[in-house]
């Protein structure tokens, strides 16, 4: 059974609204792709799918990392690496 985003939010311990700063010290892989904020973020999971993805998107005209972010997506499945969550986030 599929989560809901708030559900992911909760289970990845993630903010709905952040910065890219503060939220790019607790996640290894953080990419800027237009108006969002890419995450590649690491879970521990005994089938070596540690990595899932999170969507960012900026919600003020600050662009920096100190500008705000609000949470809009976050992958269903997990991935074997950094790279595949962030094509994922890419596509999404």
């Amino acid at each position: 059974m599929a989560m809901n985003l708030s559900e992911k939010m909760r289970a990845y311990r993630l903010p709905e609204t952040t910065t890219g700063e503060d939220i790019g010290q607790c996640h290894a892989y953080a990419v800027e792709f237009g108006n969002k904020v890419l995450f590649a973020c690491y879970h521990y999971e005994p089938d070596g799918k540690c990595y899932f993805s999170a969507v960012y998107e900026h919600v003020t005209e600050d662009k920096t990392c100190e500008g705000k972010i609000k949470l809009v997506a976050v992958s269903d499945e997990r991935f074997e690496d950094a790279g595949h969550a962030l094509l994922w986030g890419m596509r999404n």
